[in-house]
């Protein structure tokens, strides 16, 4: 089968990985206790954005997202870093059983060791199948921003072939199929500033066509 490869997206499934790939993991939980949360001030565009904030910000003078977990999404691993393991679907699915209890939307600083213990922040790589590209709206992780090239990509990687064949008519999913899709293929977040530092031509327009010329081939995913 030919693979399609698409050379580190954003941070690409900082998922799931063994202990002895755990250094990178347990030095991202090290910091966890630096993450706070940010009023945003004198933002401008994501120039003024991710070196001011590198948990981003909210306009709330009283933030109640997630610090740790914004900081963790706005890595930006050079794309020749080293990928510590293929995952695999079952390997995916296994994460709900490896995910703290308690954990919630707001407290993920307070889970940093656990999950690094199950490898939350190493680089890892997956193959699966194009389901598709969705550009999001505003967000605390890039500052609130929503213009052009300043929101997340939310690409669906699946693992069904026969659905991945069904996709290849060109449209564009609505957003109820969007979220049917969803429940059964993992996201992979393309964050704005990782695309502006090193993948300037990749516009969700680009990465659609992969879902329309893949012809049921797999695609690559680190």
């Amino acid at each position: 089968m030919r693979h399609v490869l698409l050379a580190s997206i954003g941070l690409a499934l900082q998922l799931l990985a063994t202990p002895a790939w755990a250094d990178r993991a347990h030095d991202l939980a090290a910091q966890a206790g630096n993450a706070q949360r940010r009023t945003c001030q004198n933002v401008t565009g994501l120039s003024t954005c991710h070196p001011q904030f590198p948990t981003g910000c909210s306009n709330s003078p009283n933030p109640q997202y997630d610090a740790y977990l914004n900081f963790l999404k706005n890595q930006t691993p050079a794309p020749t870093s080293s990928i510590s393991r293929y995952i695999i679907r079952a390997t995916i699915q296994s994460l709900d059983g490896n995910t703290p209890a308690g954990i919630t939307s707001r407290n993920h600083a307070q889970h940093a060791t656990p999950l690094a213990d199950v490898g939350e922040g190493n680089i890892v790589a997956m193959i699966g199948y194009l389901y598709f590209v969705q550009n999001t709206g505003a967000e605390s992780t890039n500052c609130g921003l929503h213009g052009p090239g300043e929101t997340d990509y939310h690409v669906g990687i699946g693992f069904n072939r026969t659905i991945a064949q069904g996709l290849q008519d060109g449209h564009t999913p609505s957003d109820i199929e969007v979220k049917r899709l969803q429940q059964t293929s993992v996201v992979v977040e393309m964050t704005p500033h990782y695309r502006a530092q090193f993948k300037p031509k990749w516009t969700d327009t680009f990465l659609r066509q992969f879902r329309t010329e893949l012809h049921g081939n797999a695609l690559a995913i680190t």
